[in-house]
């Protein structure tokens, strides 16, 4: 099997607003938020004190460092 190295895509902000909003996960009775700020998008636990990073998502959609094993 062989795999090809795809380029990310480069979304407009229009089109990154749509990821925008409160995602809910009834089995882990939590609520992730996803804001855009300066044209960024930043993944947010919200029953939580701290945020999960401050790092902007990335179409490889990486998990903060904090999630890190």
């Amino acid at each position: 099997m062989v795999f090809e190295a795809i380029s990310p895509p480069v979304l407009t902000p229009g089109q990154l607003a749509e990821y925008v909003g409160d995602y809910y996960s009834e089995e882990l009775l939590a609520l992730y938020r996803v804001a855009l700020e300066g044209g960024e998008l930043f993944l947010r636990l919200t029953n939580r004190d701290t945020e999960l990073s401050k790092k902007p998502l990335e179409p490889s959609l990486r998990m903060p460092s904090a999630w890190a094993a």
